[in-house]
């Protein structure tokens, strides 16, 4: 097969579930396909990291287009116009034709079966594209996440989430009928979307882990009374969870335990997030180069979500490394049933708290609940079977096409 992906930002380096979906699914499937790339760039940065891009070979060719710098006024009103024909004709109508062109242009020249744009943004601008079959990878339900926001917000701040909620909802009612399916991660994500758009094909590929990478070593020591939480600190979802954590978790662990650590792990962390840090029991570490290290010397792994939605990859591949790891129901909504088995699962704030201080106080922890985690990952969250399942739903469908 001969595939166009089309992503709104360059899939690399590897710190965003984007990137990592992106990344890590054509990297198994350019074995036996070929994959070429269309992505948008934004600023110098994304142009040096798309040059790293291309040294990885993955992909048969990349082009990129530039994407125009969206002003104040213009977000404004993208909340309050949210026909999709807005976005193609009136907002970007020279993008668009851009797009559509260098499509056109690629699919004659590479004989391209088919297209997958990544994420509901690109999905949009090829809504009128129809000269070959199309899958939507929206990975996530956008009105799911933005309809969650609605719950933690207050005044003004509601009343914009709320435009911004009927905006993606229209929208992705709208733009899913003009493809030939679309792909989520979770089976929350897809009966979300089917609650108002039955028609569409779904398929549920959930994301996987490299599993070589992400492996528990003998001989590591943990930390004494060590907390983590870490992914991108500038992401909405994760700020929530360590403010969550910080205000409602942390001081009710630290009663118990007065030595005790809390990590908190990943790039780009918001002033709010960096205020946390008082070098005692707190710690804002930033950018880190191999999260392993701060994943291995953790004694638990505390995750727990009030926003967004999909596949947690910071679950994941805690699990993949044997970790105990301890969440809430939407933290692992998106797993499978053996797979929350494999997890500490509590709803209060104060449940929460006890199953951290039991697992910290515990002289000598089970790991049963790591290893069974570990052998979870390892039957059914790795990459390839990811890959396979992209690659046969796409064989599916282009045996659909030719049928008829």
């Amino acid at each position: 097969m001969n595939i166009l992906l089309c992503s709104s930002s360059v899939p690399y380096p590897l710190n965003s579930g984007a990137s990592l979906i992106v990344y890590n699914i054509v990297r198994r499937f350019s074995k036996n396909h070929k994959v070429y790339l269309i992505c948008l760039t934004k600023n110098q940065e994304d142009l040096k990291n798309l040059k790293k891009l291309t040294k990885c070979k993955i992909f048969e060719a990349v082009y990129r287009l530039s994407f125009p710098k969206p002003v104040l006024i213009g977000k404004i009103i993208d909340i309050l116009l949210s026909a999709p024909s807005y976005y193609t004709d009136l907002r970007y109508p020279k993008f668009s034709k851009n797009l559509i062109s260098l499509i056109d242009e690629i699919v004659e020249k590479f004989n391209i079966d088919l297209i997958q744009p990544h994420g509901l943004l690109m999905s949009t601008f090829l809504i009128k594209y129809r000269k070959i079959p199309k899958v939507s990878a929206l990975i996530d339900s956008g009105n799911l996440s933005s309809k969650r926001e609605l719950f933690l917000s207050r005044g003004l701040s509601y009343l914009i989430k709320y435009l911004t909620y009927l905006r993606i909802r229209k929208l992705e009612a709208y733009v899913l009928e003009f493809f030939d399916s679309a792909v989520v991660v979770s089976e929350v994500d897809a009966n979300h979307i089917k609650s108002f758009h039955n028609d569409i094909h779904l398929a549920v590929i959930p994301n996987g882990v490299d599993i070589d990478y992400f492996k528990p070593r003998e001989n590591i020591k943990e930390e004494n009374h060590c907390i983590l939480f870490f992914g991108n600190m500038d992401f909405p979802p994760n700020i929530d969870a360590v403010l969550y954590i910080m205000e409602e978790i942390f001081p009710l662990v630290k009663a118990a335990i007065p030595n005790l650590k809390f990590y908190i792990v990943g790039e780009n962390p918001v002033r709010e997030i960096r205020n946390l840090n008082d070098g005692r029991n707190v710690f804002v570490t930033g950018f880190a180069p191999d999260v392993r290290a701060f994943i291995e010397k953790a004694n638990v792994i505390l995750t727990p979500m009030r926003k967004g939605t999909g596949i947690k990859n910071k679950i994941l591949e805690s699990m993949a490394m044997g970790k105990t790891i301890i969440t809430n129901s939407m933290g692992a909504e998106a797993l499978d049933t053996e797979a929350k088995k494999a997890l500490i699962i509590r709803d209060s704030s104060q449940a929460l708290a006890e199953a951290v201080i039991k697992v910290l106080k515990d002289d000598n922890p089970n790991r049963q609940l790591g290893k069974q985690a570990r052998k979870v990952i390892e039957e059914k969250y790795t990459w390839e079977r990811c890959a396979k399942k992209y690659e046969d739903l796409y064989t599916k469908i282009l045996k659909q096409i030719k049928t008829y």
